[in-house]
């Protein structure tokens, strides 16, 4: 777009004025690129003023002039473009994820469910689904502080991760409440994976060790919608609440 406006340009000499051409390259360089991409184009465009300058005899004073301003002008819209563009990107992050822990967040999950279904639709294999519940956070809350409960919910998180490959996905969804997404995971593989995670947590961190009450499902077929790969989820890990003082922490179930 540079390029050809500065042809035109230089052609036309001063019949006709493409500065909005140069802007709207150079805005468009810096909102895909960087503030530095912005910048070359600022200097290609700059370059082109000063050909149709020299081309067009206005003075070679008269055309370092022009230049030189254009450049400024175009500086300065690579600048504002790229602010807005990592404005952008900041304000679309922190929609997406859980400030606290860092981890993405219920819609950031609800729409990785959605991607991980229809993929499911299409090739077959098995989704596995875990809603984590954080036992005792209260607890830690009311005895130690929401301070102490933060970095409670800090260490679940990032102990969890280590434990978890790139393609996994752990979601922050609620208070104490968390989701995990496993693609391609079978349900042996998937409960081997969630008691790794369970002992992990019991192991003391700074003498606080930490459990978590899970329900899984393994979808060995596809549920009818995002809703309902989440659900059955949910009421095995409210089940596992109900009957974790006599029995395991874990209710799992495989559907398909």
């Amino acid at each position: 777009m540079i390029a050809l406006g500065g042809l035109v340009d230089i052609t036309t000499g001063r019949d006709l004025s493409l500065s909005v051409v140069y802007v709207a390259g150079v805005a468009f360089m810096a909102w895909i690129g960087s503030f530095r991409v912005g910048l070359l184009g600022g200097v290609a465009a700059a370059a082109a003023v000063l050909g149709d300058g020299i081309v067009n005899s206005v003075g070679t004073a008269t055309a370092v002039s022009n230049a030189v301003t254009a450049f400024a002008l175009l500086v300065a819209t690579a600048a504002i473009v790229d602010r807005l563009r990592k404005a952008l990107i900041r304000e679309t992050n922190q929609a997406r994820y859980d400030p606290l822990t860092g981890l993405p967040n219920r819609r950031a999950c609800e729409e990785r469910g959605a991607l991980e279904l229809a993929r499911l639709e299409r090739l077959g294999g098995s989704l596995s689904v875990a809603f984590l519940d954080f036992d005792g956070l209260k607890q830690v809350n009311d005895n130690r502080g929401h301070a102490a409960g933060d970095a409670a919910l800090v260490h679940l998180a990032t102990s969890s991760q280590k434990l978890l490959r790139p393609t996994d996905l752990l979601a922050r969804i609620g208070g104490d409440e968390f989701v995990l997404l496993l693609p391609h995971t079978d349900y042996d593989e998937a409960t081997a994976v969630i008691r790794r995670i369970q002992a992990r947590l019991a192991e003391a961190d700074g003498g606080e060790p930490a459990s978590v009450t899970v329900g899984l499902v393994t979808w060995r077929s596809p549920p009818p919608s995002v809703e309902q790969l989440f659900v059955e989820a949910d009421a095995l890990m409210y089940n596992a609440k109900r009957h974790r003082d006599t029995g395991d922490h874990l209710e799992s179930q495989v559907i398909g």
